[in-house]
């Protein structure tokens, strides 16, 4: 009889357990994983800056599903644009804004001009603000002193 008691509270306990480790993507109640924000970041994207930075010409963004990350300005050509690769991670996502950090290679690194006289960094890391309006349309802005948002539009 004792025996049966235990093996009934040993069934008890892996149930309770097995129940708390439920692994399903879920980002909130009722929210599948694959419906986040985030994920639906994961694209090519084009907007084109306005004042000031219109002069640099079109913005492409591309965010990979393996965390890879391209950003590219200038012309229409891969040859014509001054293009930063390099990887993406998501900081946090509240209702349709997300939070990325980005770190990219820096092409200028090297260069004069850092204070310390060493040169530029070699990778930049930079945190954005991406503000979804709809599922093909977003805002872009840095997160800190000087945002400047841009919208941008999914290319694909």
């Amino acid at each position: 009889m004792l025996t049966s008691w235990r093996f009934a509270g040993m069934l008890l306990g892996v149930a309770v357990l097995s129940a708390g480790c439920d692994k399903s993507a879920t980002s909130g109640p009722g929210k599948p994983g694959d419906e986040t924000y985030a994920k639906k970041l994961v694209g090519v994207w084009e907007g084109s800056p306005e004042g000031e930075g219109a002069k640099l010409g079109p913005f492409t963004v591309e965010f990979k599903a393996d965390n890879g990350f391209r950003f590219a300005m200038g012309g229409p050509s891969e040859k014509d644009q001054l293009a930063f690769t390099g990887t993406w991670k998501v900081v946090k996502e509240e209702g349709k804004t997300v939070t990325v950090e980005t770190e990219t290679e820096n092409p200028f690194a090297g260069l004069g001009g850092a204070k310390d006289g060493k040169g530029l960094a070699k990778t930049e890391k930079k945190l954005l603000s991406i503000a979804f309006e709809d599922a093909n349309s977003m805002v872009m802005s840095k997160v800190g002193e000087k945002p400047d948002p841009i919208k941008f539009k999914r290319k694909s």
